[in-house]
């Protein structure tokens, strides 16, 4: 299952992602000011109640608030670096397992286009949509996103390995 991905993802939707890792890393003043950058860098609604980011940050001994992820993810070299699209391609048209992609409604990374160009990839491709969910829908709604994750999963028989 694929949370938001997709062949063909446009660069300058990475760019804002990379930018909110970098200044994720200097860290925020309060989870307030975290809300309204991650508002911002979502281009989304402000969240209502910022004390929920608790559990996705930790505080330093400064009392600054940090992401628990580590800032160097948003680096090129490990979020969508230049080969990555020509390895999702091929990917996509090779893979025979089943294949199920949960599309965020409000994503600025995956469109009708290049959802369009994977399921040509893979015909057996489904698409589930995230409805009202941007692109950090698995962060922002774990437990839904993994109760769709086990539905799915529950499809298909357990076979042994080997």
């Amino acid at each position: 299952m694929l949370a938001d991905v997709a062949p063909d993802m446009p660069d300058d939707g990475i760019v804002g992602i990379r930018q909110f890792f970098a200044e994720g890393a200097r860290g925020y003043d309060s989870l307030d000011e975290a809300a309204a950058a991650l508002s911002h860098h979502l281009a989304q609604p402000r969240m209502a109640d910022p004390a929920r980011l608790a559990r996705s940050m930790r505080q330093d001994e400064m009392g600054r608030w940090h992401w628990h992820w580590d800032p160097a993810t948003g680096k090129e070299e490990f979020l969508h670096p230049p080969s990555e699209n020509e390895a999702v391609l091929a990917a996509a048209a090779r893979v025979t397992s089943p294949l199920v992609m949960v599309r965020a409604e409000l994503s600025h990374l995956v469109s009708d286009s290049n959802t369009a160009r994977f399921k040509a990839l893979a015909p057996h491709l489904e698409i589930l949509i995230a409805r009202g969910a941007g692109h950090m829908f698995t962060a922002d709604r774990n437990d839904a996103f993994a109760a769709q994750l086990l539905a799915q999963l529950s499809r298909f028989p357990e076979e042994p390995i080997g």
